[in-house]
């Protein structure tokens, strides 16, 4: 290109300096040497200025942020649910109860999120508890262990379990005053130990009946069960091994509705179980136990979360956006129509929060992104929804 634009210049010179050039020999070979120089000092601007571009835009692609982890637990996707070192199936209904018929699992193509979902029928007089239970050929291993590609684990990087669930329309409604009707366990254990040595912890959750839900489990649990059950903070590392979060440390896992649905055989559904690693910072020692729910039959949208239950006098506010909060900033996100939520209970079995709307704009759109940030805070925690759920 610099050679292109210094033989214009020359072509463009005036009849004079042609002249002038023409008539001596001296002064042709000044000419001359004046063009090389010329043409050398441009040749090096050009890639001076090319070798910058590209230190810029190699810079840029390191500094850019990297695409949050993820990786699939469980998508049911196969035929038939894959089995543990035991022969169990990988989960299998429990029931939560001793007597009686419990009942089975298959999976399904009618009715998913993507491909195929788990169906988990339950049978009088049970309640749906699900258990997965990592067994493999040395013994007791880790949820991670179970995962589609686990040589592939990245090690302190997950920070949440997302999954969703499609409760039938006999189970009990989602509540409206601080209580839950959900439950997730996760057994944390050090690497090495055994079943018996493992914490059991309890995420609460309050999930419509009906509809596909997505559910988020981070670090912060409700309870530690114990004796007598105990009240949790957030926990990123349980068990105090450098470089192992709570997502690396859980070994087996249930996931269990808190009361039995009121007609039987009742057909719960379960589909695309991920770990998760968010796109920000998140609020996790305020905010914990999200669960989102998108009806597109009347636009209605229920949000669902927990709070600390010793801040019973903060309220939170929700924002909403069509792309990634955490990039955007919380001060682009817009405000949810009565986003304002104020606790609707006192204590651990109060603690829960609840947005219920028919207002957001959703028509046409195919994804939601919803933030949750207390009065005062620093950070917000995200929720990504999906908008055309069948």
């Amino acid at each position: 290109a610099a050679v292109l634009v210094q033989a214009a210049s020359v072509k463009a010179a005036p009849p004079a300096v042609l002249a002038a050039m023409s008539q001596s020999a001296p002064a042709t070979a000044l000419a001359d040497g004046v063009f090389k120089a010329s043409l050398a000092l441009k040749v090096k601007i050009a890639l001076g200025s090319a070798v910058a571009i590209i230190a810029i835009a190699a810079t840029a692609v390191m500094l850019a942020p990297a695409a949050p982890a993820r990786m699939v637990f469980q998508d049911f996707d196969a035929a038939t649910p894959r089995l543990n070192a035991d022969g169990q199936s990988f989960p299998y209904c429990d029931g939560g109860l001793e007597t009686g018929p419990v009942g089975g699992v298959t999976t399904d193509a009618t009715d998913a999120v993507s491909g195929r979902s788990l169906i988990v029928r339950v049978e009088a007089p049970h309640r749906l508890r699900v258990q997965f239970a990592p067994r493999d050929r040395k013994g007791w291993g880790f949820a991670r262990d179970f995962a589609q590609r686990p040589a592939e684990w990245r090690f302190d990087t997950y920070d949440r379990l997302r999954f969703f669930v499609k409760r039938p329309t006999s189970a009990v409604p989602h509540l409206t005053n601080g209580t839950t009707n959900m439950a997730v366990c996760a057994n944390i254990k050090k690497a090495n130990e055994g079943p018996d040595d493992s914490v059991a912890y309890h995420h609460r959750f309050n999930v419509p009946a009906g509809s596909w839900t997505q559910c988020l489990v981070n670090a912060h649990p409700h309870l530690r069960m114990r004796s007598t059950p105990e009240t949790c903070d957030h926990l990123p590392r349980p068990t105090g091994e450098p470089g192992i979060n709570y997502c690396d440390a859980m070994s087996k896992l249930f996931i269990e509705d808190r009361q039995p649905p009121t007609a039987y055989p009742a057909d719960y559904r379960l589909d695309e179980m991920e770990f998760l690693q968010a796109s920000g910072p998140e609020n996790d020692a305020q905010v914990f136990s999200i669960a989102a729910t998108y009806r597109a039959t009347d636009n209605r949208l229920i949000l669902t979360w927990s709070r600390p239950e010793t801040e019973d006098n903060v309220p939170h506010e929700v924002r909403f956006g069509f792309e990634d909060i955490h990039r955007i900033g919380w001060g682009k996100a817009q405000t949810a129509p009565g986003g304002i939520v104020k606790p609707a209970g006192k204590g651990i079995d109060h603690s829960g929060m609840i947005y219920d709307s028919t207002a957001l704009p959703l028509r046409g759109r195919s994804v939601l992104y919803l933030a949750i940030k207390p009065r005062d805070a620093e950070r917000f925690s995200q929720v990504v929804v999906p908008l055309n759920l069948r």
